[in-house]
């Protein structure tokens, strides 16, 4: 029984064992969205896609990448999905993820419920 208990629990643990480690992406992805938009906007206004940082920044893994996606998924993952997610501005992508990290790493209002 007490295993029973502690196995229905579980999944509110966890979310509370996580939501520090989001917050924390979410203060990570947040301070690289700052720094690629200040960066683009010191650059004549020019803002660069993710696409274009990655194969600046490493070509063989944005290569490796797009063969594993095409050869395990299929080449419409590629093309119009992930490649059109890809051509996004850096800034707008990283800030992106900051926001779902940071939404799903709230703080939890506690309800406290009193039946009589």
């Amino acid at each position: 029984m007490r295993l029973l208990r502690f196995l229905k629990t579980l999944p509110v643990r966890f979310a509370i064992a996580v939501a520090p480690l989001l917050r924390f992406l979410a203060a990570l992805f947040l301070l690289a969205a700052v720094i690629l938009f200040f960066a683009g906007v010191t650059q004549q206004g020019t803002h660069t896609s993710t696409a274009t940082h990655w194969q600046s920044i490493s070509p063989s893994s944005f290569a490796a990448f797009q063969a594993s996606v095409t050869r395990n998924i299929g080449a419409w993952a590629w093309d119009p999905v992930l490649l059109s997610v890809l051509r996004l501005p850096a800034y707008i992508l990283f800030g992106s993820l900051a926001l779902i990290n940071g939404i799903a790493g709230r703080r939890r209002r506690v309800v406290n419920v009193f039946i009589n």
